[in-house]
């Protein structure tokens, strides 16, 4: 699903850790994708507003490698 603001929320179930994760994506004009959040199933989150919770640093620009 994509929000009005553009960004892509993505599920995605890992049949090995028996864990569902969903991730927010949003894609820049340039081209490139960044994580806004990243939360398990029961809402605990690894990245927030675009941050690594464990850290508080802004998570990195990614772009496709040819």
């Amino acid at each position: 699903m994509v929000n009005a603001d553009g960004l892509l929320n993505v599920m995605v179930y890992f049949p090995l850790l028996q864990q569902t994760r969903e991730f927010g994506l949003l894609l820049s004009k340039q081209g490139s994708l960044r994580a806004i959040y990243n939360r398990s199933e029961r809402g605990e989150y690894t990245i927030r507003d675009g941050k690594y919770v464990a850290t508080g640093a802004p998570t990195p620009s990614q772009q496709r490698c040819d």
